[in-house]
């Protein structure tokens, strides 16, 4: 529970900070995800 409330507030600064960083991090995650 911890865990995700941290993931969540941490996803929430990244996109305060800018759309492009969290449309980097989604592109990088998705590629890792389909490359398994």
């Amino acid at each position: 529970m911890g865990q995700m409330f941290g993931t969540g507030l941490w996803h929430m600064i990244s996109f305060e900070q800018g759309t492009e960083y969290g449309e980097m991090h989604l592109k990088e995650a998705t590629r890792s995800f389909h490359s398994r």
